[in-house]
């Protein structure tokens, strides 16, 4: 096993936020949802396989987007007689 410290909450295990509901308090200790407070994450493969696996991802994935172009317009079906 591979632990290393949380990357949302720094190894604190909360992270300090305000309350949108309630204007009276200023901030409010919530518990970190991604580590779920225990301030390590854990890992089965190393931090170098994660890298490779992250980095072989990235290149697999589509470089160039596919841009849409809108079709020309055709005057005669935008003059109308009336």
């Amino acid at each position: 096993m591979y632990f290393e410290a949380c990357t949302k909450c720094f190894g604190v295990g909360y992270i300090v936020a305000t309350d949108s509901f309630n204007s009276n308090s200023d901030k409010i200790k919530k518990v970190c949802g991604k580590c779920k407070g225990e301030k390590i994450l854990n890992y089965k493969t190393s931090p170098q396989k994660r890298k490779y696996l992250k980095a072989r991802q990235a290149k697999m994935r589509i470089q160039i987007p596919i841009r849409w172009t809108p079709p020309e317009k055709i005057q005669e079906e935008y003059d109308q007689e009336y």
